[in-house]
């Protein structure tokens, strides 16, 4: 699946220096309407919400940088609902999906 759509155009003032690196299997799924930049997979009907790494500019004020939730087989999904996990730290994230 191909997104017309990417965090750098949606999110245009994201610095691209808070973006990390996708595990494999995960495809930018950003949409403006959004809190900030997602990806999918939808093999493991998954999202990575990836929020600012300043605490200050943060959707969800000092709260987890990353999010994981759970998505539908159409890649369906909220940044505020069905949260399976959320960490300010990269590595637990990547572990959580096994990458």
């Amino acid at each position: 699946m191909t997104h017309a759509h990417t965090w750098r155009t949606e999110f245009p003032d994201f610095p691209g220096a808070d973006m990390p690196d996708m595990p494999r299997g995960f495809e930018d799924a950003s949409w403006h309407n959004d809190a900030m930049p997602c990806f999918i997979n939808l093999a493991r009907r998954l999202a990575i919400w990836v929020d600012y790494a300043d605490p200050d500019k943060r959707e969800f004020g000092h709260g987890p940088r990353f999010f994981i939730t759970k998505i539908d087989g159409e890649g369906q999904h909220t940044p505020d609902t069905d949260v399976d996990y959320s960490s300010d730290d990269w590595q637990l994230i990547l572990s959580y999906v096994g990458a």
